[in-house]
């Protein structure tokens, strides 16, 4: 089973993020399945969500999870199924810059669609940005809003550093909502989008 979480530019939905079955399960199952799933398996996954997105014909951009060391792994299979607008999507594991390095190199060859995920939690660092210079940045909120001054002083960084474009994780509230389009974040995803729902929103 596939679950899939839209990606909204303020309230009107340009995507969405396929995300693991396993995020389903109770969390020790999904640790696992974030810190000790082989390349082989993430790959299948991948697959999965890349043949989902094709029989379903989804539209807008769509964001698909994958470890670095993946990607680096099964890269001529991975460019070969991607297509429309696939983002392929960095997970925050932990990787030698080794990995990262021919990462770049791969998308300087073959220019492909990515984001960085969940920026400020695990090994998802400015130096990714530096070395991937990705089109998306994805900023877990729920890590960073700690301090409102210092999360302003973030964003504004960001901005400076790069030119990706700033997407706002686990936007739950309506106050979550006004926190980012405040600091100039028009691309969001999380439960806020079933509060727009009710409301009947057009999205």
């Amino acid at each position: 089973m596939v679950k899939i979480e839209g990606i909204y530019k303020k309230t009107k939905k340009i995507g969405q993020e396929l995300l693991y079955a396993g995020l389903l399960l109770p969390k020790k199952y999904r640790e696992y399945i974030f810190n000790a799933i082989p390349e082989e398996l993430d790959f299948q996954f991948f697959m999965n969500h890349i043949d989902y997105i094709r029989k379903s014909k989804l539209s807008g951009y769509s964001f698909v999870n994958v470890k670095p060391s993946t990607f680096v792994k099964f890269k001529d299979k991975i460019l070969e199924n991607i297509f429309g607008k696939i983002v392929i999507e960095i997970r925050e594991d932990f990787v030698e810059d080794e990995i990262l390095k021919k990462l770049a190199k791969i998308r300087e060859e073959n220019y492909f669609l990515l984001s960085v995920d969940d920026f400020g939690t695990k090994a998802s660092n400015i130096d990714r940005i530096k070395f991937l210079n990705p089109d998306f940045v994805k900023l877990d909120l729920s890590v960073l809003k700690g301090n409102r001054k210092d999360f302003f002083k973030l964003i504004d960084f960001l901005k400076t550093f790069s030119d990706a474009i700033l997407v706002a994780e686990k936007v739950e509230t309506e106050e979550d909502y006004k926190l980012i389009t405040s600091c100039g974040i028009e691309i969001w995803s999380g439960y806020y989008e079933k509060k727009l729902k009710h409301e009947k929103v057009s999205l």
